[in-house]
């Protein structure tokens, strides 16, 4: 294909991608249905005109990579840490934790039973699932009240970040026992340590370089120490969590001494500049992922029969698990019971899975019903919300 007709057919794509955000937006509809769809359709036009993209096995995982990277940072960047959200925090960070724990146990076992895996193997392949996704739960929250919308931001956000690590602890050792975990632990603490020094760095020289670049730099010293803690076997996403936090609460990082270094009312500029550009990468990424990743769908395993018994089963686990979970909020919080969907980081942990730890059975058809059903089940939340208002 000629230059100029990749041109075409790249920003067409974007610029459908944006009309599907923004319809989905005013629609009070996620947008990873469409854009899954419109993969769908373009691998069928693709079959159509007898046409092959051979680059989708490598652009998928490298897209996952720095989505993940990206999420993670995003997800930080909306979490503020202070006396007046310590309630709403241990609230949130609670329910993430026990719900995640909870959801990827009880899916490793229906998993183990399914399949007739070891049960290790069986929950590293649950965990993406028991992951709720941050890019389709925040962009859908608009229904919701003031206090709903809150929780739904800190509990997905943090999430994505538990979820993650928890998968990184997972598939780094060779097995899970105790000199594994202190191994774990130690690199963890040290990784923690380093990520400080580096996070206030890099608030440093966003501070203080004048050069109009300043972002882009950022972004690839991010993923080149993902890159290199990676390749220790260490948690490289640690980094740009605690440079997200960093950044967008430079009281709790920055005092002391350490406010002479610093223009506060310069960071602040930076950081809402920041903002905008980390949501335009995410939403760039996302879409591309998610229009390739239903290029790249094996339709027939979505009719497939044991796939929608396995998907049916482990979405039944999920909702059982979320409103017990849930119990515990106090009145007020109902609707947000329905605010747990998969999607984004679901996929891309499942991509994420080593080759000798995937399932036959356990495959791209069950994870896509899962993400689909974890989505359609949001909408009752959202009517639930409308009838209350009229």
């Amino acid at each position: 294909m000629e230059s100029h007709l990749i041109i075409i057919v790249v920003s067409a794509i974007i610029l459908v991608a944006y009309a599907i955000e923004q319809m989905g937006k005013r629609m009070r509809i996620p947008s990873v249905i469409p854009l899954l769809a419109f993969g769908i359709l373009l691998q069928k036009a693709a079959e159509w005109l007898n046409f092959e993209l051979p680059f989708v096995s490598v652009a998928l995982p490298t897209l996952g990579t720095v989505g993940l990277i990206l999420i993670v940072l995003e997800g930080a960047l909306d979490l503020e840490l202070s006396k007046k959200k310590k309630k709403i925090i241990l609230l949130t960070l609670f329910s993430s934790v026990i719900g995640s724990i909870l959801s990827a146990v009880s899916l490793a076992f229906l998993i183990q039973w399914f399949t007739g895996v070891q049960f290790t193997t069986a929950l590293i392949n649950a965990v993406p699932l028991s992951v709720i996704s941050s890019a389709v739960a925040i962009p859908s929250v608009q229904p919701l009240t003031k206090h709903q919308r809150e929780y739904v931001i800190y509990e997905s956000s943090f999430s994505d970040i538990i979820g993650v690590l928890f998968f990184s602890v997972i598939t780094s050792q060779r097995g899970i026992n105790s000199a594994a975990i202190a191994e774990f632990s130690g690199m963890f603490v040290l990784t923690c340590i380093s990520a400080v020094f580096i996070s206030l760095f890099l608030v440093w020289y966003l501070d203080k370089v004048e050069h109009h670049v300043k972002f882009l730099p950022i972004f690839s010293a991010l993923l080149l120490l993902y890159g290199a803690a990676k390749h220790f076997h260490s948690s490289p996403l640690i980094i740009a969590l605690i440079f997200g936090l960093a950044l967008n609460n430079t009281p709790l990082f920055i005092r002391g001494k350490l406010t002479r270094f610093f223009r506060n009312r310069t960071l602040m500029d930076d950081l809402g500049h920041f903002r905008k550009i980390s949501a335009e990468a995410v939403f760039l990424i996302k879409a591309l992922f998610f229009i390739l990743f239903g290029f790249s769908i094996y339709l027939q395993g979505l009719f497939n029969i044991e796939n929608i018994k396995l998907a049916l089963l482990s979405f039944g686990v999920i909702v059982l698990i979320r409103f017990l979970v849930t119990r515990v909020l106090p009145q007020g919080y109902n609707a947000v019971v329905y605010f747990a969907p998969r999607g984004l980081i679901t996929l891309l942990l499942f991509l994420s899975i080593p080759g000798k730890e995937r399932i036959d059975g356990m495959n791209e058809g069950v994870v896509t019903l899962i993400v689909l059903l974890s989505i359609l089940f949001m909408l009752p939340g959202s009517w639930q919300k409308r009838k209350a208002e009229q």
